[in-house]
């Protein structure tokens, strides 16, 4: 492909929502480079590589989620990169919405990563809007304007009452951020503690509001299961911290942690 990007989709054991994933990477009205990742290399996932002609890349090194999204991203022959998640799904039209940012000037100079708008959608693909989506999508209307995008305040302010970036929508350039840069003391959060870090440094975080993908919500998800755990809470209040005073930031968990129902 000619096209300077990648989607790498993460996967492991036996996803039944694999072969989704990875035919709407590749039913994009711009089609661009595509490539498996896992750590867990079976029959079901090389099965389905194969059905495609996927090129699959094994991670046989230090495996969780950081580390096996840093491989995922090293694989990948392009500077920007879209690492996806294989529960989720991608609307035909979402690379050509990237690549019109990707493709601007200086973009690979400027632009640190693109995350697009999205859908929430529970394990059978039904839409579900709560109020925590609401608030994400009216604190994200400030960053699609280039002029925000750029500035150090408003990059934080737009995480400081949640992580407004969904992390399957995300594009990476790592012409500026390198690789490996999952490096997070969290599991759970260190996508936006990596947002977090993103803001306080010099480039542009690019908000495309066209919902461009959706993000799968079921029983079955890490996600679920750090909820029942306790890390998500743990590691989502420590997140708060970062941007607030202590007793600010429990204020605001409090009315955070309703939107955990929505992977019930």
């Amino acid at each position: 492909m000619e096209h300077n990007h990648t989607f790498v989709i993460c996967t492991y054991q036996e996803s039944p929502y694999l072969e989704q994933c990875l035919l709407s990477v590749l039913n994009q009205t711009v089609p661009t480079n595509v490539i498996i990742s896992t750590s867990t290399a079976n029959d079901y996932i090389l099965g389905i590589a194969k059905k495609y002609n996927i090129p699959v890349f094994v991670n046989n090194g230090p495996t969780g989620i950081q580390e096996d999204w840093n491989f995922a991203i090293r694989q990948a022959k392009t500077d920007f990169v879209t690492v996806c998640h294989h529960d989720d799904y991608y609307f035909p039209t979402y690379a050509e919405n990237v690549l019109k940012v990707i493709n601007k000037k200086k973009a690979l100079e400027k632009v640190l990563y693109i995350h697009t708008g999205y859908k929430d959608v529970d394990g059978d693909g039904n839409e579900s809007v709560t109020k925590n989506t609401k608030v994400k999508r009216l604190l994200n209307f400030w960053m699609k304007f280039p002029c925000f995008q750029g500035n150090r305040f408003f990059k934080t302010r737009a995480l400081s009452l949640g992580n407004t970036v969904c992390c399957p929508s995300c594009t990476y350039n790592t012409k500026l951020l390198g690789y490996d840069f999952f490096d997070s003391e969290f599991t759970h959060c260190c996508d936006w503690d990596f947002y977090y870090k993103c803001a306080r440094k010099k480039g542009k975080a690019v908000y495309v509001s066209k919902y461009s993908m959706a993000k799968r919500y079921h029983a079955g998800s890490q996600t679920s299961a750090d909820i029942k755990s306790g890390k998500r809470a743990k590691e989502d209040y420590a997140m708060f911290c970062k941007f607030w005073p202590q007793w600010v930031a429990k204020l605001i968990f409090r009315k955070y942690k309703d939107a955990y129902k929505i992977n019930d």
